[in-house]
């Protein structure tokens, strides 16, 4: 792998997507709790939420992530909770939009 961690600390982050796409390749999420797709994407499997919107807060998340032995295999069958075609059906969307 060449990341160990999908950080996401933006209040909102294209419908949640980049944390599906991670949890499809097995790669854990930290992210703020009140990001607006925290609940639909919430698995302790495979996240880690951060009540705290604060440098320090954030700080202490990232050594709890890092710290934690992910099981890459339970994050990538949480991902199937999700459809990857719908997913790029929204990219598509935005694309388009774009242009």
């Amino acid at each position: 792998f060449q990341s160990d961690l999908n950080l996401t600390v933006s209040i909102s982050e294209a419908f949640g997507l980049p944390i599906i796409e991670g949890f499809f390749c097995g790669l854990p999420s930290l992210i703020f709790s009140d990001l607006e797709a925290v609940e639909d994407l919430f698995s302790e499997d495979a996240m880690i939420k951060i009540a705290d919107r604060s440098d320090i807060g954030l700080a202490n998340g990232i050594i709890s992530a890092l710290g934690k032995i992910w099981d890459r295999n339970k994050i990538m069958e949480h991902a199937k909770k999700f459809s990857i075609e719908k997913a790029a059906t929204k990219y598509i969307e935005i694309y388009n939009k774009i242009i």
